[in-house]
């Protein structure tokens, strides 16, 4: 792995952490859950840099559970809803409309939505997908990142 990709995912990793511990008050002693949605490829390794965040920041009670499923992650809104911030490092096409609305819910109510880099790919048969991540990949292909405007 290139040291470069290491840094832009810990630069990404360290943004997620201020970003909700900032919003924690300092009274709050509660550990912050997060739901790391990656996928079991090994371009855009997700398997590679869960171990890397839950080890670095599980000593400052930021607490990661791993999966690779969109079904195990976004069927269930109980389940989803048991966290605080859902991280999505992962390439998944599709998304069905009951995983739309868990997802959509679940950042209304005030919760962490943290798409990283390739996320932006995701949930194509989705178009509001794109306002909630702010724009999608147009082209990759191991060239600099070409973007749609919205």
């Amino acid at each position: 792995m290139l040291l470069i990709p290491k840094i832009r995912f810990t630069f990404f990793g360290l943004t997620l952490i201020c970003c909700l511990v900032f919003s924690q008050t300092k009274a709050s002693a509660s550990p912050i859950r997060v739901l790391f949605l990656g996928h079991e490829s090994e371009h855009h390794n997700s398997n590679e840099y869960y171990p890397m965040l839950a080890q670095a920041l599980g000593r400052d009670a930021i607490y990661f559970d791993y999966v690779t499923s969109v079904n195990r992650a976004l069927d269930d809104a109980t389940y989803l809803n048991q966290f605080d911030a859902l991280l999505l490092y992962a390439n998944h096409p599709r998304l069905s409309s009951t995983q739309w609305k868990n997802l959509l819910s679940f950042v209304r109510s005030g919760k962490g939505f943290v798409p990283v880099h390739c996320a932006s790919w995701c949930f194509s048969n989705i178009p509001e997908y794109d306002q909630l991540v702010g724009g999608r990949f147009k082209s990759h292909q191991g060239n600099p990142c070409l973007v749609r405007e919205l």
